[in-house]
């Protein structure tokens, strides 16, 4: 997914799950998530607040994961490049 904001991308550590509607929100992307527009980076589930585990922008492009064990160690390497923020 690209990331539809022409802003100063920012680091974010963790967010509590109770936070995660702002959190989509403030990255502009709460209209997709509620349309069911995003999905997995590795099993291409669509992404809802119940199984949202990580985002992770490369080379200006965001992406989502799941909270399947399986689809999180897919992202580990890309997660461990330097071109990750």
């Amino acid at each position: 997914m690209k990331d539809k904001s022409n802003n100063h991308v920012e680091k974010i550590g963790l967010v509590h799950h109770d936070e995660l509607e702002q959190f989509f929100e403030k990255i502009n992307r709460l209209d997709d998530l509620n349309y069911g527009n995003l999905k997995c980076h590795s099993c291409h589930t669509t992404i809802t607040f119940a199984n949202f585990r990580a985002v992770f922008n490369h080379k200006g492009t965001l992406y989502f994961v799941c909270r399947n064990e399986e689809c999180f160690r897919c992202a580990e390497p890309i997660l461990e490049t330097e071109d990750v923020e």
